[in-house]
């Protein structure tokens, strides 16, 4: 199934993270929007602002961090 833009504005917006290594400041808005063939318009739509969709970004990371984390039984 084709993922939604917003879907794809988020799976961009994390991989920008980690090839920036979580440096949200080299994390730029039209880049984003580049690799999703939008424009900067759709990402003040879906999120109110960048920092907004850092924010859900980080959230989904770090529950995926929760959820894959098993800890060693002893």
């Amino acid at each position: 199934m084709k993922k939604s833009k917003k879907e794809r504005l988020i799976e961009v917006t994390i991989e920008l993270l980690k090839r920036h290594k979580g440096n949200v400041n080299e994390v730029i808005i039209r880049e984003i929007c580049k690799e999703c063939n939008v424009s900067v318009g759709l990402i003040n739509y879906h999120f109110k602002n960048k920092e907004q969709l850092i924010t859900l970004c980080t959230q989904k990371i770090v529950f995926k961090v929760i959820e894959n984390f098993k800890p060693k039984n002893n």
